[in-house]
């Protein structure tokens, strides 16, 4: 396994503020369970030369139901803490039934829709959805 630096910022500027001056070569990291296991292959697929840990930035964090802005899934929750919301139970169930079929309990409680979805698996279980249910994903970066 190839050595990386490691960041763990404590807000969403600060992890965009070490991308921008880490600049390419860097992965995010939030749940692991699939950028762990290609860091462990060799870096076949993902070599970074840093890694930049969202885990516990408050911005990612966090579902939150409105009736007036609809809902809101930060990208660093879990597949469990989807598949046990009460509002996405009630009004996005097909949602709650993808992330509950993502993998094992230890997977459910590490394994996070942001990654499901940007790691473009064939296994991103909430992708189709989040489709269906016309989500629009909120971006961050520098500008």
């Amino acid at each position: 396994m190839r050595r990386f630096d490691y960041f763990a910022p404590q807000s969403l500027a600060e992890a965009l503020a070490v991308f921008q001056d880490r600049g390419e070569g860097g992965r995010a990291l939030a749940g692991g369970t699939d950028l762990v296991v290609q860091v462990k292959e060799g870096g076949k697929i993902a070599a970074p030369s840093y890694v930049v840990s969202l885990r516990r930035l408050p911005e990612l964090r966090g579902i939150e139901f409105s009736e007036r802005d609809g809902l809101r899934i930060g990208a660093a929750v879990t597949m469990a803490e989807i598949a046990e919301s009460p509002p996405i139970r009630e009004r996005y169930r097909i949602l709650a039934d993808g992330a509950e079929i993502v993998g094992s309990v230890q997977t459910m409680n590490m394994a996070t829709v942001g990654g499901n979805v940007c790691n473009a698996a064939p296994s991103a279980d909430t992708a189709p959805p989040l489709l269906a249910c016309e989500a629009a994903a909120v971006i961050a970066g520098p500008n």
